[in-house]
């Protein structure tokens, strides 16, 4: 007997609100079982991005590569593959990017100076500018200095795990970010039923 999507959804939360009730380094989603970072914070980081990300998939399909590549991320991690964890941080962090812009190609540095052009709302104590080079551009930056992206050379370049681990966060950090605001403003973007019918 196979559960219906509302039934899955159901056993889905129960299941994860067991895993977090327990501080369980584990999470369903999507019928796949991921393992989770086993310190609480990480852990909680990045099962918050993957389940809006996942919300957004199920409303949105154009978000299913951004959360693919974020769960393949942690897959990488978890086996030890550091450069591709970061490469694939990386890689979810522009596909979010490129939903939220309705742009199909361009690199983070393009798609973050987009974004401060057009989204982009801090508090007149920063400066946009520097939040863009300093916070958005800080996982391009370990993506791209790191071999994980463009290749090492002739250079044999070793990722450590914690190395990895921090592009991961902030994938998960920077993520849930752009989703949120993106959710915010289209709450209060979106017309009113009152405005719908006049």
């Amino acid at each position: 007997m196979e559960l219906s999507d509302g039934e899955k959804c159901d056993f889905q939360s129960k299941i994860n609100m067991i895993f977090q009730q327990y501080d369980l380094p584990w999470l369903l989603s999507n019928g796949r079982m991921i393992k989770i970072n086993s310190t609480q914070f990480e852990c909680d980081l990045q099962r918050k991005a993957l389940e809006l990300v996942h919300e957004l998939k199920d409303a949105e399909p154009k978000f299913k590569s951004a959360y693919s590549e974020l769960t393949t991320a942690i897959e990488d991690f978890d086996k030890g593959g550091y450069q591709s964890a970061i490469n694939n941080a990386g890689k979810s962090y522009e596909s979010v990017l490129k939903v939220i812009l309705s742009a199909d190609r361009g690199n983070a540095d393009k798609l973050t100076n987009q974004y401060m052009d057009n989204f982009l709302k801090v508090p007149e104590t920063m400066n946009m500018t520097g939040f863009r080079e300093k916070v958005m551009m800080s996982l391009p930056f370990i993506r791209n200095n790191s071999g994980s992206d463009h290749g090492a050379g002739a250079k044999d370049i070793i990722i450590s795990k914690p190395m990895a681990k921090l592009a991961l966060n902030l994938a998960a950090a920077l993520n849930t970010y752009l989703i949120e605001e993106y959710k915010f403003c289209l709450l209060y973007t979106s017309p009113s039923p009152r405005d719908v019918e006049e």
